[in-house]
């Protein structure tokens, strides 16, 4: 077991390390899909170093299975079917274990607990009008806050100084995030990059946050007009200077300069169904290829 947490571990850190380094190349093409569909292989490209990990150290610590991928070899006479052993699992599993309980420690405090204590605090303030919830407060603001339930949040300033079509494409916009729960999505991506430097994920987890927006403002757009949701955006910006809190998805952020662009061209192109497969398809051969050269690389490792 400790040799099998030791492989899961060092493969997720060393995936995530090879995986941030190519995402420069891949970046360009993310943006030319449909944002919906491009925020999703971007999440799923985060949690590709922890399926990698979680899936090779299976087939590696599974004999029954592993037998058919690794090459027959014997260890002192014995020819037992067997998954690759360190010599001092235990040493290297503790230390590892502990850094990334420490790093998802971190991650929880920064991302989780914040935006937890903030549920707990707005909840009993608001008024539930009908699906959303209005703040007494003077700030603009407009925001959608929890994970798995998440709650759309306006404010008594913002509803005063919006019309009825700019309401009406604010909670669009703040109901598409609920329906695909983006929030989750980014504590999400959070935890599973935790455990590597913070500078090696800043650009992708910057390039979901504003996929989720445009995937947002497209639902908006759905619902009335591209033209309306860039209208309100601008509007919204005006009134303030978006500064929300932890674990929110505000309406309006740094990047609305961007999303109005987005808005007043044609959507982008989404990827066909047969490109999932080819890639699918891709990734197992992959991973099959993989596992007996780890498990020869694993049984000579010095350790």
């Amino acid at each position: 077991l400790a040799s099998a947490l030791v492989c899961a571990l060092v493969l997720w850190l060393a995936g995530g390390v090879v995986c941030s380094l190519l995402y420069p190349l891949l970046r360009r093409h993310l943006f030319q899909l449909r944002a919906a569909q491009a925020s999703l292989l971007l999440l799923f490209y985060l949690a590709l170093p922890a399926i990698f990990a979680l899936t090779t150290t299976v087939l590696l610590y599974t004999p029954d299975i592993a037998a058919t991928l690794v090459s027959q070899h014997c260890h002192a006479g014995q020819c037992t079917r067997h998954g690759p052993l360190f010599p001092f699992a235990l040493t290297v599993a503790v230390p590892l274990t502990l850094w990334y309980s420490w790093r998802l420690a971190q991650c929880a405090r920064r991302q989780w607990w914040p935006g937890l204590q903030m549920v707990r605090q707005l909840r009993p303030m608001g008024r539930r009008r009908g699906r959303l919830t209005e703040l007494d407060s003077q700030d603009y603001a407009a925001f959608t806050l929890g994970w798995w339930r998440p709650q759309v949040y306006l404010t008594s300033a913002l509803l005063s100084e919006c019309n009825e079509t700019d309401v009406q494409c604010v909670v669009a916009h703040e109901q598409a995030h609920c329906r695909r729960r983006d929030n989750l999505r980014q504590l999400l991506a959070a935890v599973l990059g935790a455990a590597l430097p913070a500078p090696l994920l800043r650009c992708a987890r910057q390039d979901l946050t504003l996929l989720h927006e445009f995937s947002a403002d497209d639902a908006a757009a759905a619902r009335c007009s591209r033209e309306a949701v860039a209208a309100t955006l601008l509007r919204v910006a005006r009134l303030q200077q978006s500064n929300s809190p932890v674990g929110t998805t505000a309406f309006t952020d740094g990047a609305t300069e961007r999303r109005i662009r987005a808005l007043l061209t044609e959507p982008m192109p989404a990827l066909r169904s047969d490109r999932y497969w080819v890639f699918i398809i891709s990734l197992c051969l992959l991973v099959s290829a993989a596992i007996n050269p780890l498990h020869q690389l694993i049984e000579q490792l010095p350790i």
